[in-house]
């Protein structure tokens, strides 16, 4: 599931930032090497740091199948 901030962070891209794909976030996701809970959000913060940029899917901790926002600074 994703969340419509994710969707258009994905379609558009965000500021400065191209569009992405559905393609990048699974990458991002199978190839994340650092993790990082953030409490107050309830979320789960998976960043691919040895892809370019170190790209990130923010998910939540209750349901990580919920992509909450994608950040893939270069494309």
């Amino acid at each position: 599931m994703i969340s419509a901030h994710a969707a258009e962070r994905i379609a558009l891209g965000g500021a400065g930032r191209p569009p992405t794909s559905l393609g990048m976030v699974d990458d991002i996701l199978s190839s994340g090497t650092r993790v990082v809970y953030d409490r107050t959000r309830n979320t789960i913060r998976v960043i691919a740091e040895k892809m370019p940029a170190s790209p990130y899917v923010v998910v939540s901790a209750s349901n990580p199948n919920h992509v909450v926002t994608v950040m893939a600074p270069y494309g």
